[in-house]
């Protein structure tokens, strides 16, 4: 659930800093998550209002990711600005994950789909998510 929202930020950057959200009262949240969190503290109903804010800042809607962050942060999540970024100890997988990707896209661009898909799935028992986009092909770790 972290990632989908994390990605929906990633994909859509909001200019707000932490401390503009600190300032703002009760009244300035969308009522759709204050309500639950005042009946009982119902995170489920409210986190579900996170990924339906996701799921608008995905279509374009930058008030929608505003918002996504600022709710988050009043239940204390997605305060992690390196969430998909690789540790040190990492370092030479990520170069190694980058060769063959550029192989895989190689061989997409050959029309030679069966190597490709054998790429996809070497990466995918690493634990490696790929996610091809317009912008080209980005890489998580499932």
């Amino acid at each position: 659930s972290l990632d989908t929202l994390y990605q929906a930020l990633r994909d859509n950057p909001t200019e707000a800093s932490d401390e503009d959200y600190a300032s703002w009262e009760i009244e300035q949240f969308p009522n759709e998550v204050v309500e639950p969190l005042c009946d009982d503290l119902n995170t489920p109903l409210a986190i579900a209002c996170l990924h339906r804010l996701a799921g608008e800042a995905n279509k374009g809607d930058a008030e929608s990711a505003r918002q996504l962050v600022s709710c988050a942060r009043l239940l204390g999540l997605l305060g992690d600005p390196n969430w998909f970024e690789a540790g040190d100890e990492d370092e030479a997988d990520v170069g190694a994950i980058e060769q063959a990707i550029a192989a895989r896209n190689a061989a997409r661009a050959a029309r030679d789909f069966a190597e490709a898909d054998r790429i996809r799935d070497e990466l995918a028992d690493q634990g490696i998510k790929l996610l091809d986009g317009p912008d080209g092909t980005r890489w998580e770790r499932a």
